[in-house]
């Protein structure tokens, strides 16, 4: 499928017959390619509502919606979440960016105040947009000043951070460019204080530049728990989202704290990620396992693939200390996505592959981030080790 090729039409149309408090929206995706494509947004409590393909392939809908500004995606095949290419404002949803749409005048809504100095893009799919944080301070760092850095509780700051010969080698394998920095994203509790030892929580975006968009939707509950939380991604999104960049990406992140605070080295850290970064997070750890990293956890949301015994068999050497990482598994009972089935499919082949300490915890809702289990697999995480 051609993403860069996804032309979105909106159109609104207001005044209809047998409407008084709401307006029909008809949402038009040309996509000739593609197999299947649903809307899915805050209007229809996120199930996919399919849309039907016309002649030249554009696949349209129409909905009606309650007044108001409304976040939204495209769901295609089944799989790829795309936002509004034409679209540059935003709605934060459960901590996850959206393109936004408002019934009463059928323009995008008008976008939330931006946090300070930090525009990226999209935190489900790369795009030349806006990205965001969601809703906490936020301030901005040049590599310059990342030395004189001064972390202040609950705020996150994004540091501009170098990158190794070692690390930049690792990112341009696979046939991406050279990097030669990376862009850190970090979060301290309160009474954080780096001579003592802290828990760190690793954030996978779902598309190698969405790690720091996607730390929103944890932050709160790993600072409340009394975690540090950290993303990285690099400068510009890569050619190729290997693993080998996300591992650099994060690498660099880590050799910047233990320049910073050398005790950060032996801290406990646990991954976490949603949809594909909970996919990615079986070899991320897999690999920070093999770095002699102290790992604690996993955390995957809504994950309907089983990647961390395949990590395991390729890294033979540092799987039996992997396979006793605690996993947390997390799914939506109503999830278009990582549907029930595949959640328990999921677990079982971790238990089948022998990995120790597993929990699947399903809730009430689709395919999502959800607060309590983030909550609670953090507080599992710290009594386990």
């Amino acid at each position: 499928m051609r993403r860069a090729a996804a032309i979105l039409f909106l159109i609104a149309s207001f005044g209809a017959p047998g409407l008084t408090s709401a307006a029909e929206h008809q949402f038009r995706l040309k996509m000739p390619d593609a197999q299947s494509v649903a809307v899915v947004g805050e209007f229809n409590h996120w199930t996919a509502r399919p849309m039907t393909k016309d002649r030249d392939g554009t696949w349209t809908v129409t909905i009606s919606l309650p007044p108001g500004t409304h976040g939204y995606k495209f769901l295609v095949n089944g799989t790829d979440w795309i936002l509004d290419p034409g679209n540059p404002l935003r709605k934060s949803a459960r901590g996850v960016e959206n393109s936004a749409i408002s019934a009463s005048d059928a323009a995008p809504a008008a976008p939330p105040i931006a946090e300070t100095q930090l525009s990226r893009t999209s935190s489900l799919t790369p795009s030349p947009t806006r990205r965001r944080t969601s809703s906490q301070p936020t301030r901005t760092h040049p590599a310059a000043a990342a030395a004189a850095l001064a972390m202040r509780p609950g705020e996150v700051v994004v540091v501009e951070v170098p990158l190794s010969p070692m690390r930049q080698t690792a990112a341009r394998r696979d046939g991406n460019a050279p990097a030669v920095t990376a862009k850190l994203a970090l979060g301290v509790p309160r009474n954080f204080d780096p001579a003592g030892s802290w828990p760190v929580l690793i954030i996978n975006g779902t598309a190698a530049a969405a790690s720091i968009e996607e730390l929103g939707a944890y932050r709160e509950a790993a600072l409340h728990a009394g975690w540090v939380v950290l993303a990285a991604e690099g400068e510009a999104p890569p050619l190729h989202d290997t693993n080998s960049w996300r591992l650099a990406m994060i690498g660099g992140a880590l050799d910047y704290l233990a320049q910073q605070w050398p005790g950060s080295t032996a801290w406990p850290m646990a991954a976490a990620g949603f949809g594909n970064g909970a996919k990615r997070s079986g070899d991320i750890t897999a690999g920070l396992v093999r770095d002699g990293r102290k790992v604690i956890g996993m955390l995957l949301s809504g994950c309907e693939e089983d990647t961390a015994s395949r990590a395991a068999q390729k890294n033979r050497a540092s799987a039996a200390a992997f396979r006793q990482v605690p996993i947390f598994l997390s799914g939506g009972r109503n999830d278009p996505i990582a549907r029930a089935e595949k959640q328990e499919a999921v677990f079982q082949s971790l238990k089948a592959s022998e990995f120790r300490h597993v929990r699947l915890e399903s809730f009430t809702g689709g395919h999502e981030i959800y607060p309590p289990h983030v909550r609670e697999a953090l507080r599992w995480f710290l009594s386990q080790h």
